[in-house]
């Protein structure tokens, strides 16, 4: 009889082993847990991995990060927020397409990522979505976008409160952020830092943006970049405003001075109005590119109409050095 008991055990113990990983993928750990290996969690329940949890999580629930975690491509298509608990995810790409807010967390771009983009802001089915990052952090060291609003998030708005984006990488073309929409309103308020030393900290190439800078600085070979891009994305009355922040034009190229960028540059766009209040400054730093608080130019090639109308509102200070 024990013999049979002890067959029967073992038989349970060998079917359980032999059970797909999917069917163990979370686990109510409601009881307590002395050590976790598990990448995130919605209240009492644990994930194996980062993706699993978001793709689990409801309307309106919180995935909760528990460790560091390495994911390839993420979506998420459904009002979330996202507390990474001051760790780091290593992704492919992030994509938003909804309501998101995501706190205390560091997004990097993963190793051998072959995406142009890490955090990329999306809409669907005609929803512009609202994204609040806090207290996070956003690294491309690729090709390309730390941050970009894409083809479909027009009238988006993003909110980056106390969060770092960085694309300080001389390969491809380092973009902190870019802006490919129209009617969208992005902000980067309380101490945020936006920097792409060899390229652009914000491009926007689209029309009837409202961008505000507050207690912030952002900084790139243009720090800010409104440029033509086409016919229907023409970098046009788009209105831009630093509030006590900090605009840092750095150059890193040696280019010569025939191909000197600025701090701030209005590029084939017309009607655009940017703003430096008083308590804000400009600071042009060159290298043998000399470097420029302003630009209104032309964009390179034939194809861009004469910008007209653009106004620059310097109340602040400027310093080249």
């Amino acid at each position: 009889m024990k013999k049979k008991a002890l067959s029967l055990i073992l038989a349970v113990c060998m079917m359980l082993t032999m059970m797909p990983s999917a069917i163990a993928a979370s686990v109510d750990v409601s009881g307590g847990e002395e050590t976790c290996s598990h990448e995130a969690a919605i209240g009492t329940t644990h994930y194996d991995t980062f993706e699993e949890a978001v793709e689990a999580a409801g309307e309106d629930q919180t995935v909760t990060l528990l460790n560091d975690a390495e994911t390839a491509l993420v979506e998420i298509k459904k009002p979330i927020q996202i507390d990474g608990q001051g760790h780091t995810l290593w992704v492919e790409r992030l994509n938003v397409y909804d309501d998101t807010t995501i706190e205390n967390l560091k997004i990097v771009r993963a190793e051998g990522s072959t995406q142009t983009t890490v955090f990329g802001v999306h809409g669907q089915d005609s929803n512009a979505p609202k994204v609040l990052l806090k207290d996070c952090e956003i690294v491309q060291t690729g090709t390309n976008h730390g941050l970009r609003l894409d083809a479909s998030a027009a009238g988006a708005e993003v909110t980056l409160d106390h969060t770092n984006v960085s694309a300080d990488t001389n390969k491809g073309y380092g973009q902190a952020i870019t802006m490919g929409v129209p009617d969208c309103t992005l902000k980067i308020v309380n101490g945020s830092q936006i920097s792409a030393d060899y390229y652009y900290g914000i491009i926007c190439f689209s029309d009837n943006n409202r961008i505000l800078v507050e207690d912030s600085t952002v900084s790139g070979w243009c720090a800010l970049y409104l440029k033509y891009n086409d016919e229907e994305s023409t970098g046009s009355n788009n209105t831009v405003e630093f509030v006590n922040s900090t605009i840092n034009g750095t150059c890193k190229h040696a280019y010569g001075i025939s191909n000197s960028f600025a701090a701030l540059v209005f590029e084939g766009g017309s009607n655009n109005t940017v703003t430096v209040d008083q308590n804000s400054k400009v600071i042009a730093t060159g290298g043998e590119n000399t470097e420029r608080i302003a630009n209104f130019q032309m964009m390179y090639g034939t194809s861009a109409p004469q910008p007209e109308n653009n106004t620059l509102n310097l109340l602040g200070t400027a310093q080249v050095m």
